[in-house]
């Protein structure tokens, strides 16, 4: 999550271009900023830090992170259980909870922004809906029962 490059977040393109003209790459780069240190980036103002720390709080992350808050969201190494022979990947699991947590919040803004729609349209976003859970379903099932 925190190498995740900003431009695979979704902000508007004015926010995108300001953070990309002071070389922040990636979401770890965003929380290492201040709250003064974004708002005295050029063009960037206070609606560019709510959209910000909004897209942050969806991720359970916020601006001005320490190394040892940005740690604790790092994904947990992979283990194995007391002598048996089953490995359990909790950075796996770690992975398949992260991708559906961020599918559901890119599929709450986009009812959320969205107005008018077709019936076309609702029956993609339902079918898009049904594709995430069953991959996430798939992953679980693999995760636990092989």
């Amino acid at each position: 999550m925190l190498n995740k490059k900003i431009e695979d977040l979704e902000m508007t393109m004015r926010v995108l271009n300001c953070l990309k003209q002071e070389n922040i790459d990636t979401v770890e780069d965003l929380v290492k900023k201040t709250k003064g240190e974004m708002l005295r980036i050029p063009n960037f103002g206070y609606c560019s830090l709510n959209e910000v720390t909004s897209i942050l709080e969806d991720m359970n992350l916020k601006l001005n992170m320490s190394d040892e808050d940005i740690s604790k969201h790092e994904p947990p190494a992979t283990i194995e259980e007391n002598g048996n022979s089953r490995t359990i990947k909790n950075d796996l699991n770690y992975d398949i909870l992260k991708v559906a947590k961020e599918a559901f919040i890119k599929s709450h803004r986009r009812i959320i922004y969205k107005t008018d729609w077709t019936p076309e349209e609702v029956k993609d976003f339902f079918n898009d809906h049904q594709s995430v859970l069953n991959t996430y379903r798939q992953s679980l099932n693999e995760l636990f029962y092989n």
